[in-house]
C-alpha cells in the first residue's frame, strides 16, 4: 500500500500541458485543410486574374491594433499626409540636394583642361610678342621712309629751273624772285613751294589776283599769275592809286608798277580800296578810262596818258607822242596798232587830232 502511494505524488508533480499548446492530429489535419485551400484559391485567382487570395485581407479592412513596444503608435506619431493634389509640399530633387561627388575620371580631364589653358596661354603670349615685334618693325619702315623723304626733299628737290605764264605787269625773273626767297631755305624746294601756294598762307605779289606753283619735275617748277586789271594809276596823297580800266581801285601803295600806265590830268577826289573812284573832272576820267579800255583791246603799252587843260587826250609811247584830240580813239589807236612795229626805236609826234577813216597816210613829224 505504502508502494502505491508514492506515484500519486508524482503525478502531481508532472505538470499538466497547456491544451492549447498541445497539437493533436485533428488539429493538423484542419490546418494541412486549410492551407490546401488556399493554395487552391491562389490558383484560381491566378487564373481569373483578381491577384487575391483568399485569407488575405483587402485594403478596405482595418489591420488588428497590435502592441509592440519597439514601435510607435502610427496612429500618434506619424504626421498627417495632406492631400497629394493641393497641400503636399514640394520635395526637394534628390540630384539637387546630393553632395559633390569627386570623380577620378573627371579630375583627370580637369588636369587635361588647366593643361590646355596653359597651351592657349603660351599661344596668346607668342602672339602678343609677335604683334609687338611687328609693331616695332613697322615703326622702324615709317621711320626710315619719313627719313629717305626728308632727306631726298631737303637736298634732292631744290629748284633749279623756272617757267613763268600769265605775267604782264612784272618780268618773269620779278615774279621768279618774289616766289623763291632767298630768306629761307625752304622757299628753295620743289614739293614745299607746291605746298606753300595751295594754302592761304602762301605770300602774295602786288598787283597779282592769283599765284599758283606745279612741279615740273623734282627740280623745275611753273609759276602761273593772273595779273590785276591794273589801267593805270594816278599819285595820291603820297602814295600811288591803281585801279583798273572800269576806275575800281585795286591797290594805293607808295610801290611804284613799271609796266603800268601813267595818268595825268586827273584830280581823285575820293578814294577807297575796292570802290570806284571819283575824280573833280567827270568827263575827263571817263575819256581817259575810255582810252584805257581801247589801248587793252589792241595790247598796246602807253607809258602815260595825259588829259590837258583843253580836254584832249595825249599819249606816249617811249618816244612818241600820239595826239587823239577828243574823239574817235578807236579808229585813231587801231591805226597806232598796225604801224606800232615801225615806230620801234624811233622819236617824234604824230597828230591825230583831226584823223578820219578817208586818211590813208600817217606822218611821224
Amino acid at each position: 500500500m505504502g508502494q502505491t502511494a508514492e506515484p500519486e505524488e508524482k503525478k502531481e508533480n508532472i505538470e499538466k500541458p497547456d491544451s492549447a499548446s498541445i497539437e493533436t492530429p485533428e488539429d493538423t489535419a484542419k490546418a494541412e485543410t486549410a492551407d490546401n485551400k488556399d493554395v487552391d484559391a491562389a490558383a484560381e485567382a491566378e487564373e481569373n486574374g483578381t491577384g487575391e487570395a483568399p485569407g488575405e485581407k483587402t485594403s478596405d479592412e482595418e489591420a488588428p491594433d497590435v502592441e509592440n513596444p519597439d514601435v510607435e503608435d502610427p496612429a500618434g506619431k506619424i504626421p498627417d499626409v495632406e492631400d497629394p493634389a493641393g497641400k503636399i509640399p514640394d520635395v526637394e530633387d534628390p540630384a539637387e540636394k546630393a553632395p559633390d561627388v569627386e570623380n577620378p575620371a573627371e579630375e583627370s580631364s580637369g588636369g587635361e583642361d588647366e593643361e590646355e589653358d596653359f597651351a592657349d596661354e603660351e599661344d596668346e603670349e607668342d602672339e602678343e610678342e609677335a604683334e609687338s615685334l611687328r609693331a616695332w618693325l613697322l615703326f622702324l619702315l615709317v621711320s626710315a621712309i619719313i627719313a629717305a623723304v626728308v632727306f631726298g626733299l631737303g637736298f634732292g628737290c631744290t629748284v633749279r629751273k623756272v617757267y613763268v605764264r600769265g605775267n604782264s605787269l612784272y618780268t618773269s625773273e620779278e615774279i621768279a624772285e618774289k616766289v623763291i626767297s632767298d630768306d629761307s631755305r625752304l622757299r628753295h624746294n620743289t614739293v614745299f613751294l607746291t605746298a606753300l601756294y595751295m594754302t592761304p598762307f602762301a605770300p602774295q605779289i602786288p598787283f597779282e589776283e592769283s599765284v599758283r606753283v606745279s612741279p615740273v619735275s623734282y627740280d623745275e617748277i611753273r609759276i602761273t599769275v593772273k595779273d590785276m586789271d591794273i589801267g593805270g594809276f594816278i599819285p595820291y596823297t603820297g602814295r600811288n592809286l591803281y585801279f583798273s580800266t572800269d576806275g575800281i581801285i585795286k591797290e594805293i601803295t607808295p610801290l611804284v608798277l613799271k609796266n603800268a600806265t601813267f595818268v595825268t590830268g586827273i584830280s581823285v577826289t575820293e578814294a577807297e580800296k575796292g570802290q570806284k573812284m571819283t575824280a573833280d573832272n567827270e568827263t575827263g576820267l571817263a575819256m581817259v578810262l575810255d582810252i584805257l579800255q581801247t589801248l587793252k583791246k589792241y595790247d598796246l603799252k602807253a607809258d602815260c596818258v595825259a588829259l590837258t587843260k583843253a580836254g584832249n587826250i595825249v599819249i606816249y609811247f617811249d618816244e612818241i607822242k600820239v595826239q587823239l584830240g577828243k574823239t574817235d580813239f578807236e579808229l585813231k589807236l587801231s591805226k597806232i596798232s598796225q604801224i606800232n612795229p615801225y615806230l620801234e626805236g624811233r622819236s617824234g609826234t604824230i597828230d591825230l587830232t583831226n584823223y578820219t577813216s578817208a586818211d590813208e597816210n600817217i606822218i611821224l613829224k
